[in-house]
């Protein structure tokens, strides 16, 4: 089967560091999906915008991103999927959004200021919404909102190995939350 291309995208990104180990960017992303509905929904348009930043200073990291994703026709896009399956979950949202902030610390550089060791204490927190604003008729699944913070500490003996512990709380917009804990070993090449 070969793949149709009438169904072109762009994408783009700007970078700016005003200072050395500073960095904020900004994406966008523009299409339209070719989908197996053309016949009766046409051609839906797809977008997501995106902005970060990042930063460094001194036993100091820190970093955040915020994304948003739009849908456009979910109307007419929902109606067509129930029509040719009843069982599929619905609605496909118009706008999607989700992000996260996180800050840690090197505390072994107050220590041993001259090792190539490092002790991160670090927290994060991180939203998302699937379904933040659907179709007029559809009621949003809150379920689909999702909140975590996690706090943990990572060793690095040397600068491309890690070993890292987690504690995670992780809460929906609909139902219990729960709370997790994680270990990691991670090697960096």
């Amino acid at each position: 089967m070969l793949a149709a291309a009438r169904d072109f995208g762009a994408v783009g990104r700007l970078t700016y560091e005003p200072l050395l180990a500073t960095v904020l960017g900004v994406s966008g992303y523009f299409a339209s999906s070719g989908n197996s509905l053309r016949s009766t929904v046409g051609s839906v348009p797809v977008g997501m915008f995106e902005v970060d930043a990042r930063t460094r200073y001194r036993g100091f990291t820190a970093r955040a991103e915020l994304a948003l994703l739009f849908i456009g026709d979910t109307a007419a896009l929902n109606q067509a999927l129930a029509a040719n399956d009843p069982t599929i979950l619905l609605p496909v949202a118009k706008r999607s959004q989700g992000g996260y902030l996180e800050a840690g610390y090197d505390v072994l550089r107050l220590l041993a200021p001259t090792t190539d060791q490092s002790v991160t204490l670090f927290g994060r927190y991180d939203y998302v919404n699937t379904q933040a604003s659907v179709a007029a008729g559809y009621t949003a699944n809150q379920a689909f909102i999702r909140h975590t913070l996690t706090l943990g500490l990572v060793y690095r003996p040397i600068p491309h190995i890690a070993v890292k512990g987690d504690y995670i709380r992780r809460e929906f917009g609909a139902g219990d939350g729960y709370n997790e804990l994680a270990a990691a070993l991670a090697w960096m090449f």
